[in-house]
């Protein structure tokens, strides 16, 4: 796979969550397989990695995960605000690969870099009612104007949609407001930013409202 154009993820209001650290995967007739990850991709974690150096001893390490793409918003056996959804986030190294499998890093150019098949990087989970920035280019479905209010998540990307889902427990976003994005006096592109919520019906049939956290002005701050 190869990296996409135009993603990125931002944390929008800081929220003191910390990054794990992993591998991100795509499941090959239910092998891990090693997969490039585009910045802000949205994954679930899989398995622990190997212990490297000790994969014959089946030695697990005690929180690096195998990720891979979420399939959706609904993930299991999570119905709090911690929604066990995770946006890749690697915002402090660029990493280039050269002809003989060796990478290189390097401080510069860091927005929206993705991490190469097989290396380590950060992932963050999100959170309902915290606000976080994707790019234009993590939208499989990008918004049109006013139309589309909400988003929602297939095979690790968003999809605008109109309406937000009402099935019990589904993470989605909301959509606050569109910005551009300059990176040092460059026009870098689009970025949105977005209120992570989760459907929850109430016994008389309505719509929850996200636990905490408040939506803020669309559009406001960067």
């Amino acid at each position: 796979m190869s990296f996409i154009k135009e993603t990125l993820f931002e944390v929008a209001i800081p929220d003191g969550v910390k990054n794990t650290s992993g591998k991100f995967n795509k499941l090959d007739d239910e092998k891990l397989v090693p997969e490039d990850c585009s910045s802000g991709m949205l994954c679930v974690q899989h398995s622990l990695t190997e212990n490297e150096g000790y994969e014959v001893a089946k030695y697990k390490n005690g929180n690096d995960w195998n990720y891979i793409a979420a399939a959706n918003g609904k993930v299991g056996g999570n119905t709090g605000d911690a929604t066990g959804i995770y946006a890749f986030n690697n915002y402090a190294r660029n990493r280039a690969v050269d002809g003989n499998g060796n990478v290189w890093v390097e401080g510069r150019n860091t927005l929206g870099i993705g991490l190469p098949a097989g290396e380590r990087g950060d992932f963050k989970e999100l959170f309902v009612g915290k606000q976080y920035f994707l790019g234009k280019g993590n939208f499989a479905t990008a918004p049109a104007d006013d139309t589309h209010k909400f988003a929602t998540i297939k095979d690790g990307r968003l999809v605008a949609a109109a309406a937000a889902p009402t099935s019990g427990g589904e993470v989605y976003f909301k959509i606050l407001g569109e910005l551009g994005v300059t990176e040092g006096s460059a026009d870098w592109g689009t970025k949105y930013r977005l209120l992570v919520c989760r459907a929850a019906v109430t016994a008389g049939g309505t719509q929850a409202s996200p636990a905490n956290g408040g939506a803020g002005a669309p559009g406001a701050g960067n």
